[in-house]
């Protein structure tokens, strides 16, 4: 994902990516997915953001705060690891990724899983073609 999107998110909450002490949380990289799914992470986040408010006031008590791990394309889908969680949370970030298997991972489109290999993404028919068409040119110029 692209930094200022990247920075975008982080700045909306920025309490779920560092640590009352001011450290880093654990996520330790980037977002790792593309910015296809900028909006769908948007919108999950403020899904869960009352949730998170609510679960945050519980996990005081005991030291702890609800953080984001990991951000990544897995298998073609988007994951969202974050610790801890609680119902409410972690069904909304696996509905994300149900949701994620429609949606183009480079712009946003409907779009469906396609696979080479073992490897897996979700493309919408253009950027399937871009990146074939990306991909034989290469071959080319060698």
């Amino acid at each position: 994902m692209k930094v200022q999107l990247e920075s975008t998110i982080i700045q909306r909450w920025p309490d779920w990516f560092r640590l009352p002490d001011g450290r880093c949380s654990l996520m330790g990289q980037h977002i790792q997915c593309g910015d296809g799914w900028f909006g769908l992470l948007v919108s999950t986040f403020a899904r869960i953001e009352p949730h998170v408010a609510v679960w945050n006031q519980e996990l005081a008590a005991c030291g702890s705060q609800f953080e984001i791990l990991e951000i990544k394309q897995k298998f073609g889908e988007l994951w969202i690891t974050a610790m801890p969680t609680n119902e409410p949370i972690f069904t909304t970030l696996l509905d994300a990724r149900v949701q994620s298997r429609h949606i183009c991972e480079n712009c946003s489109a409907p779009g469906s899983l396609r696979t080479e290999g073992y490897r897996g993404w979700v493309r919408c028919d253009r950027c399937n073609f871009d990146r074939h068409e990306n991909e034989r040119c290469a071959e080319h110029r060698r």
